[in-house]
């Protein structure tokens, strides 16, 4: 029992000589500043690991940290001077490397949710993409260029935005000059609509006839408006180059889904004429005149 308190005794004061003399040699505080700084990154990367992150990217940086601290080491051994600026350099870098990959995630998850309440209002095939992108620079570690794809981003986003308010109050305008032409032929609409009632059982099926036609007249003059001013966007773009190229495809497209939602009440409003007057009826009438 005494034997193990004398040697472990000893181990202690042997332990203090070695930290004691390590204590008194040349820049002993900036070395051991040095040690855990080291010690400290490393554990970093670890954790970064274990969360996920790609590291490769860190632990050559690491490597090249620790090479610097064996230089400085082999330089005071040999009675020279340490560069202790270019390791707190080095060892900058690498934590500034770490707080953009923290933050490039936050900024990932961040930008999905922004595409997804985005996609309910614009086409988000093309921030889509961007954003893609940048997923792909933060799993090659390239922290830097995500942030600038997420950034670019972001205002692609505000700038399809902006396309689309604009399409809205273009279509706006037009439905307000179809509102004007209805207005502008009101007489004509009221008088079809007090028909007396006994020209009306008369002349029923003819003044459906003519409802039915005019609705198609009127359904037809709306596509024709909208057909004008799909002919007027493509002379813009194609032409006089002043619009872009998003800007023109939404234009497009929301004119054109107009035009085919008009084309199919304009056939079901054939449909009902052909009830009216069936192909076989209008033959036995004719036949009758005869």
């Amino acid at each position: 029992m005494h034997k193990r308190l004398a040697v472990l005794i000893i181990l202690a004061l042997f332990a203090c000589t070695v930290f004691a003399a390590d204590d008194n040699l040349p820049y002993s505080e900036e070395r051991q500043a040095a040690v855990l700084k080291i010690n400290l990154i490393k554990e970093k990367i670890t954790t970064m690991e274990k969360e996920g992150f790609a590291v490769t990217r860190l632990n050559d940086e690491f490597f090249i940290l620790r090479q610097v601290h064996e230089n400085n080491l082999f330089k005071i051994s040999n009675q020279q001077a340490p560069d202790f600026d270019a390791f707190d350099e080095r060892a900058a870098s690498i934590e500034k490397i770490m707080e953009n990959a923290y933050q490039v995630k936050d900024e990932l998850t961040a930008l999905a949710k922004s595409l997804e309440e985005a996609s309910l209002e614009i086409n988000v095939s093309e921030p889509k993409e961007m954003y893609l992108e940048a997923e792909k620079e933060f799993a090659d570690e390239r922290y830097e260029f995500a942030l600038t794809k997420i950034d670019a981003t972001y205002e692609k986003i505000i700038e399809l935005q902006g396309v689309q308010a604009k399409a809205n109050a273009a279509y706006e305008a037009t439905r307000k000059n179809l509102t004007t032409f209805a207005y502008d032929n009101r007489y004509i609409i009221s008088v079809i609509v007090i028909v007396p009632l006994i020209i009306y059982a008369i002349f029923r099926r003819k003044i459906k006839r003519h409802f039915i036609t005019s609705k198609i007249s009127a359904i037809e003059f709306e596509s024709n408006v909208l057909k004008n001013e799909i002919k007027r966007a493509q002379q813009i773009y194609f032409v006089e180059g002043k619009i872009p190229e998003g800007e023109y495809s939404i234009k497009v497209k929301l004119y054109g889904d107009k035009i085919r939602d008009l084309n199919r009440q304009v056939a079901l409003l054939q449909e009902e004429l052909e009830k009216l007057y069936p192909s076989g009826k209008k033959k036995e009438d004719k036949q009758k005149k005869k």
